[in-house]
């Protein structure tokens, strides 16, 4: 209706739940909306269920509101914040009121009219509702033939000298509240309402808007408790005593309304919409004991104007002193033209390294989130969606490298004082000035898998990268806290950037396709460049990488480089992985809430998929990796933004390139894309995807346990692998079968191979674990040998391969007769089951019949 004086709009639609004439008995308490001719929509015909529906349908109203200019930025940013319930399940009840509306906010509805515009149904509002819903709705009842209109200053005048008119009551003496809630989900489900202590425990904190907050650059305020949600359980309560029959929740019909389209008069209105803006949160208010609720929101605002006020978090929310502001509450800042220094604590999701700008400046960005913000969105037109992970952009230009921020991993906390915001396509952004301090905070002993989740105040249990500022560390504590739980149960980069290893092509003939994207991959190896043979166009060092996708098998190693893990395996992936692995998932399991994302997900015996390598050209991204050990051989990690390329010195291998607009970011060993990963991983070895030849074995503490304990099945004659191979698998048997190669694979010819055969047990002994790949016509299988089979096989003892070169000879000799091709050998086999519920095969003696 007011589209000719405001620019902005945002639209709802309510459904009347009271006229607003009682809250605990006391009618000058009320919070809710009244205006004459809204009827109680309370029920108390029990006769008929037909006839209460239609009473229902002309006693409850359909009010639709109108948000204008600066309210309808904060309403947008608010409804967009609401849960998934809400948006996309319509389940959780969200409940509005309002107080002192003033009476120039209420204006007849405008009906599209089909009827001339001389009759008289265009110029009375109660033949309008009929004229289009005459009967109502069974659910959502009668369109009010009104509506109602709020926000702040107009382009209308009175007079030539007169102000600008507002729709809000400003100025009045008695300023109009908004609040909002939304309410959990099932909270009359079944018309079961909670007990008071549940009732009790429900912690729910009201938004309220208002002219000042709106003015003041906080957006909104919120109440420690929700007088809407304390009101909505009575109403419900007091309906259960009285018998009444159940009435629709409070439902909103929160829809874009194209107010240029609709009025065909103005071409520059902009439709916020409901997806435009993120939430914002502005200062916490307390609330008081009086039961009058038309409290000014000067008064609320004055509760809580200590700078220092303590940063806690109450009842799970975290609480913010006012000189801080949320990462949630700049959008609203840029629309109110806000661009003075700001503080803000942040959360880590994402950062790039260090580079060297055109003005011979050092250029660092950081990506940071918190809990104002929402964890995901979607973005795009109405065919074309795609899932986005809304995030606040921190950039930082220093002349000397050394004063960039030293951040190490996802889920640090940054703590930003002094830094000015600004816009960057039509999104807030941050930039450090010169006297910006960007602290960067984490636990001072860093996490592992064994470990609960870290939980102190105390300075000597937190590392701060500038300790000649203060850092507000209960606030940084709850952020923390509130980072890792993010970080675990959501995703931390867009599933429509994500690309697995297996969407790389390993054939040389098909370099010319390109891929690019994102990659979750935990590191198997770290190959630096000597430094004699570094140049300017040559990589600075190599990762080599698995996400268990792709076929089962390991790229071959850059030429010229240095194996850092030379020294303890040659198996790839390494046990060093298979153990973090392990680590990871017990963890998971033995949580005292464990994450069902990982249910029925064991530690594997080895490997299946894919290694890959990745090439780091910038000097400055292998610092990281390298001088400050920010990853290790077994670290997950996220690379952004790379491409494949085919591996220097001539080699014509695809591997993955990692640029200088690409970005290397450790993750925790619980974030949501490492259980994801580790789940598929899971799911293709269930499926019988053969594992990786180069595959270390987990070590013995996770050895498989038989499988059968009562009884030894008596086989006679021998058996095909396929029969073995059925469920369930028999406990023992014999087979004559060709060796095709072993695990770790084997370079007969090297001693090496007899060393990646050993493994060392606690009391540093050492013992020969590895596994023959065998096969006959029907069917082909990996056989566990370990122990005493395995010193009979190779005719040593592991101890002996460090002392004895004859004997090592003579072993390499031994294999070589058993995997040659013609070669047949009989063995007995037992199958036992491992610890993640899948059957395995463990030799218990072979020899050659062919020899």
């Amino acid at each position: 209706p007011l589209n000719t004086i405001y620019k902005k709009v945002f639209s709802i639609e309510v459904v009347q739940l009271d006229n607003g004439t009682e809250e605990n008995n006391n009618p000058s308490s009320s919070t809710s909306l009244s205006i004459p001719g809204f009827c109680n929509p309370m029920m108390t015909d029990q006769s008929s269920a037909a006839a209460a529906r239609r009473r229902r349908r002309h006693s409850v109203r359909r009010v639709r509101i109108f948000f204008y200019n600066r309210y309808a930025a904060v309403m947008d940013a608010l409804f967009d914040q609401l849960s998934d319930d809400f948006c996309k399940k319509r389940k959780s009840p969200v409940l509005l009121s309002l107080v002192n509306v003033p009476p120039e906010c209420i204006i007849p509805a405008s009906v599209s009219m089909s009827a001339p515009a001389t009759t008289c149904i265009t110029t009375n509002p109660q033949l309008q509702q009929y004229v289009n819903n005459p009967f109502g709705d069974d659910e959502l009842g009668v369109s009010s033939p009104y509506c109602i209109c709020i926000g702040d200053k107009s382009s209308m005048k009175l007079g030539d000298d007169g102000k600008k008119i507002r729709f809000d009551g400003e100025g009045r003496g008695t300023a109009m509240e908004i609040r909002l809630v939304e309410a959990p989900v099932g909270l009359n489900m079944d018309n079961n309402l909670p007990s008071d202590d549940v009732a009790d425990g429900i912690t729910m904190n009201d938004k309220i808007v208002s002219a000042t907050s709106i003015r003041g650059g906080e957006a909104y305020f919120l109440e420690s408790e929700s007088r809407l949600l304390r009101r909505y359980l009575h109403m419900l309560k007091r309906q259960k005593e009285e018998g009444e029959i159940e009435f629709q929740h409070s439902v909103f019909n929160a829809e874009e309304y194209d107010m240029a389209a609709a009025s065909g008069l103005r071409n520059d209105v902009q439709n916020v919409g409901v997806a435009g803006l993120r939430g914002t949160v502005g200062a916490a208010r307390q609330s008081g004991n009086g039961s009058n609720t038309a409290a000014t929101s000067e008064e609320a605002n004055a509760e809580n104007t200590d700078p220092n006020a303590n940063s806690t978090s109450a009842s799970g929310v975290i609480i913010r002193p006012r000189s801080v502001a949320s990462l949630g509450s700049l959008s609203a800042m840029l629309i109110q033209g806000r661009r003075d220094a700001i503080t803000v604590y942040g959360v880590v999701l994402g950062f790039s390294p260090p580079r060297i700008t055109r003005m011979n400046t050092y250029m660092m960005s950081i990506v940071l989130i918190d809990e104002t913000i929402p964890t995901s969105r979607e973005v795009g037109t109405e065919t074309e969606k795609e899932l986005h992970v809304p995030s606040i952009t921190l950039n930082l230009f220093v002349k000397q490298k050394s004063e960039l921020p030293p951040v190490r991993s996802a889920g640090d906390v940054i703590c930003c004082q002094k830094v000015l915001l600004q816009e960057y396509n039509n999104e807030p952004q941050l930039r450090a000035k010169k006297n910006s301090n960007i602290i960067v905070v984490r636990p001072r002993e860093a996490r592992s898998p064994e470990e609960t989740l870290h939980n102190s105040t105390s300075p000597e249990d937190w590392s701060v990268s500038d300790g000649g500022h203060t850092v507000d560390l209960e606030l940084t504590n709850a952020l923390w806290r509130w980072g890792q739980r993010r970080l675990s149960t959501h995703p931390t980069m867009s599933p429509n950037c994500y690309i697995a290893i297996s969407q790389v092509s390993d054939h040389v003939d098909n370099f010319e396709v390109s891929v690019s994207g994102d990659v979750t991959a935990v590191v198997t190896s770290i190959l630096p460049t000597p430094e004699h043979l570094r140049r300017s166009d040559t990589p600075r060092g190599f990762l080599r990488l698995w996400d268990g996708t792709g076929p089962s098998r390991s790229d071959p190693m850059p030429n010229n480089v240095v194996n850092v893990n030379a020294d303890q395996s040659i198996a790839d992936p390494p046990e060093q992985v298979l153990i973090r692995i392990e680590k990871i998932l017990n963890a998971i399991s033995s949580a005292e809430h464990p994450d069902t994302t990982c249910v029925g997900v064991n530690a594997p015996l080895a490997l299946c998929g894919r290694v890959i390598n990745a090439i780091i050209w910038e000097e400055d991204l292998w610092n990281l990796i390298q001088r400050f050990g920010i990853i290790n051989i077994g670290s997950f990690i996220r690379l952004r933004n790379i491409n494949n390329a085919m591996l220097p010195s001539g080699s014509r291998v695809n591997c993955l390139s990692v640029h200088a607009k690409s970005s290397l970011t450790p993750l925790p060993h619980d974030a949501y894309e490492v259980k994801m990963l580790l789940k598929g991983h899971d799911t293709r070895l269930k499926r019988g995807v053969p594992t990786n030849p180069t595959s270390a074995i987990l070590p013995g503490k996770s050895a498989p346990r038989p499988q059968f304990t009562t009884r030894e099945a008596s086989i006679s004659g021998f058996s095909m692998l396929d029969e073995c191979l059925r469920k369930p698998a028999p406990a023992t048997f014999t087979v004559q079968c060709e060796v095709s190669h072993t695990l770790p694979a084997s370079d007969l010819n090297s001693i090496d191979t007899l060393k990646a055969f050993c493994v060392k047990q606690k009391d540093g002994s050492a013992v020969f674990r590895f596994a023959l790949h065998i096969k006959d016509t029907s069917a082909e299988v990996d056989v566990i040998c370990h122990g005493k089979v395995a010193e009979g096989l190779l005719g040593m003892s592991a101890q002996e391969v460090s002392t004895s070169v004859a004997k090592c000879t003579q072993a390499l000799d031994t294999l070589k007769v058993y995997s040659s091709s013609g070669s047949v050998c009989e063995g007995k086999i037992r199958s036992v089951m491992g610890k993640d519920k899948r059957v395995y095969f463990v030799l218990c003696s072979i020899f050659c019949i062919t020899s």
